[in-house]
C-alpha cells in the first residue's frame, strides 16, 4: 500500500523542484499514519511491538510537522502553515489552492486523531498553523469562492476536506477561544458554498465539461 499510495499522493511533474527524498519521506508518513488510524480499534499490541509502534508513530509525527512549509507568494521569509498537496494538475504552473487546502486539513486530521497532542508542543503549534491557513485560505476569492473554471476545478474538493477538519477539531474541541467564531462562520459558509457548487443533476466533481447544467 505504502508505494502506490506515496506515488500516488507525491508525485509532480518532471522538472518539478520538490526533493524527492523528502516527498517520499513525507508519503510513507501519511501511509503510515493512515495505517495507524484504521488499526486503532484492535487489540494494544504488548511487548516490543508496542514499543516499535510508539517509536513509528513519533517518527511519522516528526516527518509530518518538520515538512510544514509555504507557498506563500512572497520574498520575505513566511511562517510554514501548509501541507500542499501535490497532484499532477496545476493553474498557471503552480498548484491550486484546492490542492492547498486539501492537502493541509488531511494532515491537520492526522496529527489531532494521535493521542497527547495538547502534551506536544510543536505538533500543537504545527495544527494551529494549518488552521490560521484554512480560516485564511479555505474561501479566499475568486479560485476558492463559489464557481467553476474550466474543465478541472479542484475548490470543492479543498471545501470538503477544510470542512472536515473543522468539524473534527470542534469535535475534539480542539479550536481555540480566539478563532471559535471564525471557525463557525467557516463551515457555514463552506456548507453554502458547496450547496451553491453542487452539480444541477446533483452531487459533485472536479472534473466536468461546464459548470451548469
Amino acid at each position: 500500500m505504502g508505494t502506490s499510495f506515496k506515488h500516488f499522493l507525491f508525485s509532480s511533474p518532471v522538472g518539478g523542484s520538490r526533493n524527492t527524498y523528502q516527498k517520499r519521506e513525507f508519503g510513507m508518513s501519511i501511509s503510515l499514519l493512515a495505517l495507524v488510524l484504521t488499526t486503532t480499534l484492535q487489540p494494544v499490541p504488548v511487548g516490543d511491538d508496542e514499543a516499535d509502534w510508539k517509536q513509528a508513530i513519533a517518527s511519522s509525527v516528526a516527518t509530518l510537522v518538520g515538512n510544514q512549509e509555504s507557498l506563500a507568494a512572497t520574498k520575505k521569509v513566511a511562517e510554514v502553515q501548509e501541507w500542499p498537496y501535490e497532484g499532477v494538475y496545476r493553474e498557471g504552473g503552480q498548484i491550486p489552492p484546492g490542492y492547498r487546502v486539501g492537502g493541509t486539513a488531511i494532515v491537520m486530521r492526522s496529527l489531532v486523531e494521535i493521542p497527547g497532542l495538547k502534551k506536544d508542543k510543536s505538533r500543537t503549534d504545527a495544527v494551529m498553523r494549518g488552521l490560521s491557513f484554512l480560516l485564511d485560505e479555505s474561501l479566499r476569492s475568486p479560485r476558492m469562492g463559489v464557481g467553476f473554471k474550466g474543465g478541472y476545478d479542484v475548490r470543492d474538493w479543498g471545501h470538503i476536506e477544510s470542512l472536515e477538519t473543522l468539524l473534527r477539531m470542534r469535535e475534539l474541541e480542539l479550536i481555540p477561544g480566539g478563532v471559535k467564531k471564525r471557525c463557525q462562520q467557516l463551515t457555514e459558509d463552506l456548507i453554502a458554498t458547496l450547496i451553491e457548487n453542487e452539480i444541477p443533476e446533483g452531487g459533485w466533481n472536479y472534473s466536468r465539461r461546464r459548470r451548469g447544467g
